[in-house]
């Protein structure tokens, strides 16, 4: 918290709206990514329905990251192969992947609709997937472990 007050102070003191003030950073405690649980892991895929459920079986099995997953299109996706071209945001570079064996039959069940086109999931960005959740899971948030 200390970052954004310190670059609001150098700021106004290069404007001249103040004079300069030397702001002391403190040592800032890393937050720990930890990974799902497998009995939390379960119980979202229990409780998930449609595209809520395809997007976490993909998350779990693959172990894309979210935004890269959510700019997944159809024609990326080869089902006869069992393949999926990966598009690489941090490099730019693209990766022919194998799916998983339970993301492909979840695929291939979901593109057995004639409409599906473009991109697999419908949400543009995380922000608009942590929104959906309670309308597309089954009771609610069913139970999830939370430290």
């Amino acid at each position: 918290m200390i970052a954004p007050a310190a670059a609001i102070l150098h700021y106004a003191a290069t404007n001249k709206l103040c004079p300069h003030v030397k702001v002391k950073r403190l040592k800032e405690k890393k937050s720990q990514r930890r990974p799902v649980r497998k009995d939390d892991a379960e119980k979202l895929l229990e409780a998930a329905t449609g595209d809520l459920r395809l997007l976490l079986i993909f998350l779990f099995h693959q172990g894309w990251r979210i935004g890269d997953t959510l700019r997944l299109i159809w024609r990326d996706i080869d089902t006869d192969a069992g393949m999926v071209t990966y598009h690489i945001s941090k490099t730019d570079d693209c990766l022919d992947v194998p799916l998983a064996d339970v993301v492909l039959e979840a695929l291939k069940a979901f593109k057995a609709t004639p409409d599906r086109v473009g991109r697999v999931f419908p949400w543009r960005d995380l922000q608009s997937v942590y929104r959906a959740p309670p309308a597309r899971l089954r009771g609610g948030w069913c139970g999830l472990h939370t430290p």
